[in-house]
């Protein structure tokens, strides 16, 4: 069974209208503090989404991905799917690679085109994403 995170991350960007210039991958979590966050808990899927937080900055989208239980992304068939007004990307952790639809076209990604960090590279019940925006 694939498990999808789907949210409109657009609405969360115009929430946080502040540049995330101090958001760094490293399992802390203090620089999330001030970031608004979505609550999804009790959605009784066997893989539960907990809360999502989503920024920017000039460069990157960043998301913080809080799970009801410890995982490995990239081993628990964990698809990220991004929708905004520009362009639909889905991502499969486990095979590394995903799919980027713009203006009709598809382009088949990997996460160096897409400049994607998660962090921890460990299991965990909470991921920081970094993903480039261009």
């Amino acid at each position: 069974m694939r498990y999808t995170l789907l949210y409109s991350f657009i609405c969360l960007i115009i929430v946080n209208t502040t540049y995330s210039q101090g958001i760094i991958l490293d399992e802390s979590f203090s620089d999330w503090d001030n970031i608004e966050r979505l609550d999804d808990q009790g959605d009784n899927t066997s893989l539960g989404l907990e809360s999502l937080a989503v920024t920017n900055d000039e460069d990157f989208l960043y998301l913080k991905i809080d799970f009801d239980r410890e995982i490995n992304i990239q081993s628990e068939n964990v698809i990220l799917n991004i929708e905004t007004q520009a362009f639909r990307m889905e991502y499969d952790f486990e095979e590394g690679e995903g799919r980027l639809f713009r203006s009709g076209n598809v382009t088949e990604v990997r996460h160096p085109n897409i400049k994607l960090i998660s962090s921890p590279t460990v299991s965990a019940t909470v991921f920081e994403l970094r993903i480039g925006r261009e």
